[in-house]
């Protein structure tokens, strides 16, 4: 099982890539971050950054940070991902800084809610 962000691409070089417990990152120079934050169901994942050249029409160079699961646990998996593009300067530099403060909640029945840093609630049935 793989879930991945947002792929960064640029003409002047590659975009960096960091990885931590269940997320990654991948950073243009000039500050637009994409980001893949497993909440819910990545235990075990492995973080990663994929690089590519001359595959992306908005940039020779690109990165695409993902999660990758070893192996399906078999049955029925609920997986809960964040998935952010952005180019806040404070949130950009560490890759456990954008799952902080978001909460996910997983009922019996498999209703999922989050709640993110600023009390904004979503909620999928």
């Amino acid at each position: 099982m793989r879930g991945t962000g947002s792929t960064t691409a640029d003409d002047s070089g590659l975009p960096t890539g960091r990885t931590g417990p269940a997320r990654a990152l991948a950073r243009r120079a000039d500050g637009p971050t994409g980001t893949v934050v497993g909440l819910h169901g990545w235990q075990g994942a492995v973080a990663a950054v994929a690089h590519a050249v001359g595959t992306n029409a908005c940039g020779h160079h690109s990165a695409t940070p993902y999660l990758t699961l070893p192996a399906h646990p078999g049955g029925t998996h609920l997986l809960v991902t964040l998935v952010v593009l952005s180019a806040d300067p404070d949130m950009n530099d560490d890759p456990h800084a954008r799952g902080s403060g978001t909460r996910v909640r997983v009922a019996v029945a498999g209703e999922v809610e989050i709640r993110f840093p600023d009390g904004t609630r979503e909620r999928v049935p």
